[in-house]
């Protein structure tokens, strides 16, 4: 690795989120099954889009605490090609950031003087009020997704301006458990 690679990688992430996923993107996930030789099961290449919308456009506007006059709304689609990308859900960007001190990744006393900053978000995925943060000080982004009958957690790590990693890990009662890994490139036009 180069010298200005180890730099680029090194450089401090972007203190908005919302700003930093804005683009087409193409994400490159393997999955494996959690238990016995840890199978692998697939590889998926999909391409994400990220774009700001005005105004938050569902129905569901109120179901959302997050729904408030300076918030920010995002759209995202996804496909598997850039021709056919689909609707898949809105979120809401909380207008404020703010110290994660009730958060579960930080307990009181691991809290330093230097708490991250914290951005919030929401979007509803099949009827359920979803949720995720991003801290600005390390550069990662925690999606969590709890069904009632399933739990998705995925961390996004920013490694560059265009490069994230990605890990999802979902548990179902109606499948084998597994993780999906993998990276996320930012597509210039």
């Amino acid at each position: 690795m180069s010298k200005d690679q180890q730099q680029e990688g090194s450089a401090q992430p972007p203190s908005d989120f919302f700003k930093y996923l804005l683009g087409k993107w193409k994400r490159n996930l393997e999955w494996r099954e959690f238990g016995g030789i840890y199978q692998h099961l697939s590889t998926s290449n999909t391409f994400v889009q990220y774009e700001e919308n005005s105004k938050y456009e569902s129905s569901y506007v109120s179901d959302l605490s997050a729904a408030n006059a300076g918030n920010r709304y995002a759209r995202f689609s996804f496909g598997n090609s850039l021709h056919d990308l689909k609707f898949a859900y809105e979120m809401i960007f909380s207008n404020t950031s703010t110290t994660p001190s009730s958060s579960p990744l930080f307990s009181k006393s691991s809290l330093s003087s230097q708490q991250p900053e914290c951005q919030t978000f929401q979007w509803k995925y099949l009827g359920v009020v979803c949720k995720g943060e991003y801290y600005s000080s390390p550069g990662v982004a925690t999606f969590n997704v709890v069904l009632p009958t399933a739990f998705v957690t995925t961390t996004y790590k920013i490694v560059d301006q265009n490069t994230m990693s990605v890990v999802i890990v979902e548990v179902d009662e109606k499948q084998q458990p597994t993780i999906q890994y993998g990276n996320m490139y930012r597509l210039t036009q």
